[in-house]
């Protein structure tokens, strides 16, 4: 229904009255269910727009007038305050995540190792293999060009950053990529250390010998 154009925005007129009708944005729209104050038609185009609709109960103009500005000023704040708490895929922002998760993902691997029990030679070759069979997956998925295999690793670590994404950014594709290449360098990693290959000696070998040449003991 074409909007009457000498009403205030969201204010619309129909034979039971006036209505207060917004569209709902995209990132609000996609967390949950539909709103009971949908309209069943718009409720049914869910994947497209979703509007808030309110009957304002009045036929006088001036009291819907009134009743619009408030509702209208209300969703302003929602909606920024919604707005705030998604945080754009900038590069810094990329840069973080990506970093976030290679650490995550090397912490949790070594936090397991240090309290794991003694492991047969069988059981050790095992993980190797499977190191090995992710390995091969995610070099299939760069090759394909296929994101969903870094999808839910990148979503935990958002959250644990306290991030919310919105997938439709058009950075999510090259973050994505970037963090397939990630987990094969933590999958390289993992394998290296369960061979017990690390790339330096321990941080506390490191002190221990800073320790002693501060002291003139080699």
């Amino acid at each position: 229904m074409p909007r009457n154009r000498s009403l205030p925005p969201h204010l619309e007129t129909r034979r039971a009255g006036y209505y207060w009708r917004r569209r709902l944005p995209r990132s609000l729209r996609d967390r949950g269910a539909p709103s009971p104050h949908l309209s069943g038609k718009e409720n049914a185009i869910g994947p497209k727009k979703v509007f808030l609709c309110f009957s304002l109960r009045s036929h006088v103009l001036r009291d819907a007038k009134i009743l619009a500005r408030r509702l209208t000023e209300m969703s302003d704040l929602v909606f920024a305050a919604d707005a705030e708490m998604i945080m754009a895929i900038a590069p810094e922002t990329q840069v973080q995540m990506l970093e976030s998760l290679a650490r995550f993902e090397i912490e949790a691997f070594e936090r397991a190792r240090a309290v794991a029990a003694p492991r047969s030679p069988e059981a050790a070759a095992l993980d190797l293999r499977r190191e090995e069979a992710l390995q091969t997956t995610l070099r299939q998925a760069m090759y394909l060009g296929d994101r969903d295999v870094a999808r839910r690793p990148i979503h935990h670590v958002a959250a644990q950053l306290g991030l919310e994404l919105e997938e439709s950014d058009e950075d999510w594709t090259a973050l994505a990529y970037e963090a397939t290449k990630v987990l094969l360098d933590v999958s390289l990693e993992r394998a290296r250390r369960q061979q017990g290959i690390y790339d330096q000696p321990t941080l506390f070998f490191r002190r221990a010998v800073m320790d002693r040449s501060s002291r003139g003991i080699y």
